[in-house]
């Protein structure tokens, strides 16, 4: 606080350290779309946050490089009783934390309304006998 003024070479310091100082052009980092909404277990909206979850992952596909980076995502939108379920499973170090497709098919088990897995059931019935094997 002497008055003193620092100039700073912004040349020299990206020469030297470039990765920690290229910045990610605003455009690619963007998406049109904000974060799914915060799941807290109830039934009723499980269908819409994953198909959020889904879409912005889809939007943003090199912001989730891995099945862990995606499960991790959907954990940190989940609250209240979502959130206790699968703090249960990192406890437990469960599998079912390897593989998003995995995980959402347990989540779905929990937390998807019953009509929609009735839906889901009738669907695949009808799918499975089209291609006659049912």
């Amino acid at each position: 606080d002497n008055g003193t003024v620092v100039v700073i070479n912004t040349a020299s310091v990206r020469s030297r350290y470039p990765l920690h100082l290229a910045p990610v052009p605003a455009a690619q980092r963007r998406s049109p779309f904000d974060l799914p909404v915060m799941f807290d277990g109830t039934r009723e909206h499980f269908a819409a946050f994953r198909a959020q979850c889904d879409l912005h992952m889809c939007l943003r596909s090199k912001d989730f490089p891995s099945e862990q980076v995606r499960v991790g995502f959907v954990i940190g939108l989940l609250m209240g009783p979502a959130a206790k379920w699968a703090t249960a499973l990192l406890l437990a170090n469960n599998p079912v934390l390897n593989s998003y497709h995995t995980f959402m098919t347990a989540m779905a088990r929990f937390f998807e309304a019953e009509e929609q897995t009735a839906f889901l059931l009738v669907r695949n019935s009808q799918y499975l006998l089209v291609l006659g094997m049912g």
